[in-house]
């Protein structure tokens, strides 16, 4: 650049460029791509305005050319330091996050000129004071950002398109970022209003009939880009309740709650999922002592994830508004997994002072996430196998523990979520059992807790980890919280969103029987992470499915190599649950059934050892001819056939019930299970409770457990408050399937049937 341009386009971009290189040491935001781009148009359109308002240039053709060079100029600079860091070995994709920073901030920074610009030539006619032009400047960037923030906290959206800054997605655990068409309807507006802009300055230096020409040109797109504000519903650039509300269709009242769903929604499971809400809500206001609030709290249930982001956001996340009583999930069976948690959030609400209704410091303007998420996940833990405070009993054992004060903060996101909500929540519920309720919604109001309980924090964590000491701990629980707790933060990973963008492309091509294209997905994304085991763990699965054999094991070698002591237990499980697969498809059933039977004895999660179990009954070689042809039906049912992979539930119907003898309770359960799962459930009632079944006693615990528990599902459904009750009488028996658990899922069990009960 010569000595003349240079002083024309000022230090400013130099000093936006070593800005940009300095903050693009921190994790993810050096490199282009999405937090990087974030990073950039939160402040360097501002910078720009300010830049060229305190220019004071009369308004002409040249000037609004020269803002837009100048505003490119500056849009480079943050680019230019991302490609620094690029060269440090940093990329994610360096070329999509380029294109994506052009549509988004460096969009966003050249208007930012460009309206530093239209100040400068105003504060030139109105002889305005340096002072007053850079107020302005400023005042263009924040009051759309203000616009943003007004939107997310009078309606149900947490994403922001933005003028300025681009595209805020609104949460940090959905890795996938993709605005979709939105963003380039989006930015047809802005182009809009520039043409505008620029046609209305042609417009007054033009003579006759071309001026005539200019002003309508003006007109026209001014109108056009008033028209994509005005539609950003139709477009999917805002929303508010109401369009959510006609987006899905439905709504059912109750007397506490008012669920909106999608229309065609069965009307059955409507009302189910209004029962779920009011009785989760209850039980949040019992385990934090708080009392009834007579405003309904709305739960709006999407039809996938896909909607749910379209229409608010968070398309991985469930989100609650608190201060707007509202929960946000994706539809699912009954019991809702994750409703309590969401519920809980509001409920804890009502203990918290501030605008947004969360617990921290300065009225909740400086949330603190370990509290909010802390207490959702001790009012409402997860259906596991081990109690929050178990797995923590698990982290001390491994020495991976983390100080309490480190959850308790926003290091929280720094730490893998399973880890963090585990973590908060155990604390939390010790903090309940030692100090009450009345302690944690004062903790959530905002005073603080040493004040409450005349403990600092040194104390709290040592009082803590001797509380967890004394946690029931099966051995089994140690090495499978390596791999449980292992995956690190968002900002732990290495190019979390572009890798998981490519394995999310993976397993569609391979789901759709593409095995190539979904191999080059993986190896796409293993290039840009070489550790991410569960890419590692989908390609491996990908290539042995063309596993015919002993004689062509080859396929096989890339799942054998998951299996080393280095891979955390997860991943390898799921590894020897492919090749134990590979084995079932290829006809070589005693091998299968050796690595089912390996996992189910090793695995504490409930779910997945249940059907290892049940997978390892099917490629059994029963003594009887009865029990034999038990093995086809339960293939059927959770692998598939020779022909289709995949469950076949009509096939394993037909061939389950006719079975007779020692096999007729476990066929029974496995009908009941399948009729649930299609919610018939009077006649799911009669296979669960059909008298083969007894008290519940299976060929294993497990089963035996998942059997009380659909018992317990099936009769809160149908209100039959006496099955209800033999169902928690089965329980708490001495001979209970139960009494051989840790204790996680019995308590969630026995929570579910005391909010059931009539």
């Amino acid at each position: 650049m010569s000595a003349g341009n240079s002083r024309r386009f000022g230090i400013g971009p130099v000093v936006v460029a070593a800005i940009a290189t300095a903050t693009g040491f921190l994790p993810l935001f050096g490199a282009p791509g999405y937090e990087q781009a974030l990073l950039a148009g939160l402040w360097v359109p501002g910078f720009a305005a300010v830049a060229l308002a305190r220019q004071r240039v009369p308004w002409s053709l040249q000037r609004f050319g020269d803002a837009l060079a100048r505003g490119a100029v500056y849009a480079l600079a943050p680019l230019f330091a991302a490609y620094v860091h690029v060269l440090r070995g940093e990329g994610c994709g360096p070329l999509d996050g380029t294109v994506y920073y052009a549509w988004t901030s460096a969009f966003g920074i050249v208007l930012g000129a460009l309206w530093g610009a239209i100040v400068g030539a105003f504060a030139s006619q109105k002889q305005l004071s340096l002072r007053a032009s850079t107020l302005l400047a400023i005042a263009g960037p924040l009051t759309t950002a203000l616009l943003s923030l007004g939107r997310f906290f009078t309606s149900p959206m947490i994403f922001a398109f933005d003028p300025f800054v681009g595209f805020f997605s609104g949460t940090l655990y959905d890795t996938v970022v993709d605005p979709g068409v939105a963003l380039y309807t989006y930015r047809l507006g802005s182009v809009l209003t520039v043409a505008a802009i620029g046609f209305a300055t042609l417009r007054r230096h033009a003579r006759g009939r071309a001026r005539y020409f200019w002003t309508l040109g003006a007109l026209a797109t001014a109108c056009a880009s008033a028209f994509v504000t005005a539609n950003g519903p139709r477009f999917g650039h805002w929303h508010t309740k109401e369009s959510i509300e006609t987006a899905l269709g439905d709504s059912l009242d109750g007397r506490r709650c008012r669920v909106v769903y999608p229309s065609g929604t069965p009307r059955a499971d409507a009302e189910l999922l209004l029962t779920d809400c009011e009785a989760e809500l209850d039980s949040a206001e019992s385990w934090l002592e708080l009392p009834h609030d007579s405003k309904k709290l709305t739960a709006f249930f999407f039809r996938d994830a896909a909607q749910k982001r379209a229409l608010m956001g968070a398309e991985h996340t469930y989100v609650a508004k608190p201060w707007r009583d509202e929960v946000y999930l994706q539809l699912a069976s009954f019991p809702h997994p994750v409703l309590g948690h969401e519920i809980a959030h509001v409920v804890a609400g009502r203990a918290a002072r501030g605008p947004f209704r969360i617990g921290g410091a300065v009225g909740g303007l400086w949330p603190n996430p370990g509290l909010i998420e802390g207490v959702a996940s001790a009012v409402s833990p997860d259906d596991d196998e081990l109690t929050d405070p178990q797995w923590a009993r698990a982290l001390l054992e491994e020495n991976r523990l983390p100080p309490i004060g480190e959850i308790l903060s926003f290091r929280f996101f720094s730490v893998s979520s399973a880890k963090s909500y585990t973590v908060a929540g155990a604390f939390i519920t010790w903090v309940k059992s030692r100090f009450g309720a009345k302690t944690v919604t004062a903790w959530y109001g905002g005073t603080e807790l040493p004040r409450l309980t005349g403990l600092d924090w040194a104390a709290l964590d040592t009082a803590f980890r001797a509380w967890v000491q004394e946690q029931p701990f099966p051995p089994a629980a140690r090495s499978y919280a390596r791999g449980k707790f292992e995956r690190p933060g968002l900002f732990g990973r290495k190019c979390p969103h572009a890798v998981d963008t490519l394995r999310g492309e993976g397993d569609r091509l391979r789901g759709a029987g593409d095995e190539k294209g979904a191999i080059c997905k993986y190896d796409a994304a293993l290039a840009l992470d070489g550790n991410d085991w569960n890419t590692r763990l989908a390609r491996a699965a990908t290539v042995a499915e063309g596993y015919r054999g002993p004689s062509m094991p080859a396929p096989l070698a890339p799942l054998q190599a998951l299996l080393s002591a280095e891979t955390p237990a997860p991943i390898r499980d799921r590894a020897e649950d492919a090749l134990a697969e590979a084995a079932w498809f290829a006809g070589d059933l005693p091998s299968a059934a050796a690595h089912w039977n390996a996992l189910a004895a090793r695995t504490l999660d409930e779910d997945a050892g249940r059907n290892f179990e049940v997978k390892a009954l099917a490629s059994s070689a029963f003594s009887e001819p009865r029990e034999r042809s038990l093995a086809p039906a339960i293939g059927a049912l959770i692998l598939g056939d020779e022909r289709h992979r995949g469950p076949n539930a009509l096939l394993a119907g037909v061939r389950l019930g006719a079975l007779t003898g020692p096999a007729e309770p476990l066929a029974h359960y496995l009908l009941g299970k399948n009729l649930m799962n299609q919610k018939d459930w009077r006649a799911a009632e009669r296979e669960l409770f059909h008298p083969s079944t007894g008290t519940g006693t299976l060929a294993t615990a497990r089963l035996g457990r998942e059997m009380l528990r659909q018992r317990a599902v099936v009769s809160c459904i149908l209100h039959t408050p006496d099955r209800l009750e033999e169902t928690r009488r089965n329980v708490l028996a001495t001979d209970s399937p139960f009494a051989s658990s840790s204790g996680g899922r019995r308590e969630s069990l026995l929570r579910f049937i005391a909010r059931c009960a009539p």
